[in-house]
């Protein structure tokens, strides 16, 4: 499978090279070892009343590292202040440890998970909406894992 973003779309080539579209996902188990996560509709506006879900999944051992890519205007986090939050949690669950709560425009250049989850909400309200994010993630494979993992 190939997988390209263009805007709105997610475009996928099967093994037969017919080619689908579809808007990118609210939520989501992922498993790849990089990716992209954007919010629904990005670069346009998300849509109102989300409540997305996405859960990134290393092999046990492996943190996982999400960069919030703020250097290119049109790839800049920007949701509306108070009422769209993205929900970043340490583990898989709602309930695992908040690593941090981002509204606005003010995000970390990135983060790194303790363990091989990441869990990442994102809600909005019935009104005004920005355009979101595109938020790329990797697993981190270094030396020190390697040892770990023989």
């Amino acid at each position: 499978y190939f997988y390209a973003t263009f805007g709105l779309k997610i475009w996928q080539q099967n093994n037969l090279d017919i080619f689908s579209c579809s808007l990118a996902p609210c939520g989501g188990n992922l498993k790849a070892s990089s990716g992209i996560i954007l919010s629904p509709g990005w670069p346009e506006l998300y849509k109102e009343a989300l409540n997305c879900e996405w859960i990134i999944e290393a092999p046990p051992g492996y943190p996982i590292k999400i960069i919030f890519d703020n250097t290119v205007l049109i790839h800049r986090f920007r949701t509306e202040v108070n009422y769209d939050v993205l929900e970043v949690r340490d583990g898989r669950y709602p309930s695992s440890p908040l690593i941090g709560s981002y509204q606005g425009t003010q995000v970390p250049q990135f983060l790194i998970s303790t363990s091989n989850f990441l869990y990442l909400l994102f809600t909005t309200d019935k009104s005004h909406s920005d355009i979101g994010f595109r938020i790329r993630y990797e697993i981190s494979y270094n030396a020190q894992n390697l040892v770990k993992a023989c």
